[in-house]
């Protein structure tokens, strides 16, 4: 699958994650979004490629402005998982320190 998602890379820069997953559906019937997405990024952890992942879809990287565009999504991204992992922490406590007063 990691072939053929480089060769629709190659052949047409930034794609939709659901025009790749329909390709995708073409040579690998059993292919869902959840599998296509742990491809690609085993692609860029293990592999060693660069792919561009953003809201517009997925580029592999070919100029120093993808690599910074990139590299600003993830950063936005991971901001946003810090604070809703900060507020599920913060939700939990308030949620078991109203338990924990139900039995006292």
């Amino acid at each position: 699958m990691k072939d053929l998602i480089l060769q629709y890379l190659q052949e047409n820069g930034t794609v939709k994650r659901r025009d790749l997953l329909r390709y995708l559906h073409t040579f690998v019937p059993d292919c869902n979004d959840r599998k296509m997405r742990a491809a690609i990024q085993s692609m860029i952890v293990t592999d060693g490629y660069c792919i561009e992942s953003s809201y517009r879809g997925y580029n592999l990287i070919t100029s120093d402005a993808h690599y910074v565009c990139a590299l600003d999504y993830l950063s936005k991204k991971s901001v946003a998982i810090a604070v809703r992992k900060n507020c599920l922490i913060r939700n939990y406590a308030r949620q078991n320190e109203k338990q924990t007063k139900l039995f006292l």
